[in-house]
């Protein structure tokens, strides 16, 4: 009962409508741009350093010893 009654007040919530009377400018435009190109830099860099630890480790792993 009390996950249908938390499930009717959420839903009521998220489909009621209200006005937000907000005002985004260019600088907020490209703050986010700014944000989006750092975020996808950073998970390529992120990306890269982890292939690379991993490939040195099975590297190491299955080298040839001589």
């Amino acid at each position: 009962m009390f996950k249908q009654i938390c499930l009717f007040v959420v839903m009521f919530l998220l489909l009621s409508e209200n006005k937000a009377y907000a005002y985004l400018d260019p600088g907020t435009g490209s703050i986010i741009l700014q944000a989006l190109a750092a975020s996808l830099v950073a998970i390529s860099v992120f990306w890269n350093q982890f292939k690379k630890a991993v490939s040195s480790f099975f590297a190491k792993i299955f080298a040839k010893k001589q």
